[in-house]
């Protein structure tokens, strides 16, 4: 499960780092162009995996303890 939440963080910043490359632009019509999708995926992403291994953690302490 750690393996997991970590693969989502790892998604979720190239999520982040896609949306700078591709970067916006106004078209001819004064319509900003832009691919807002991969900050809101980013960030659910992100929000998935750090509760991901939240939950691996707290698990792993607890069933040593």
């Amino acid at each position: 499960m750690m393996r997991l939440g970590l693969i989502l963080m790892i998604l979720a910043a190239a999520c982040w780092v896609a949306f700078g490359l591709i970067g916006s632009e106004v078209d001819e019509n004064g319509v900003l162009q832009e691919p807002f999708f991969l900050l809101g995926g980013g960030w659910l992403l992100m929000l998935a995996g750090a509760g991901l291994v939240l939950f691996a953690l707290v698990t792993r302490f607890f069933r040593r303890g």
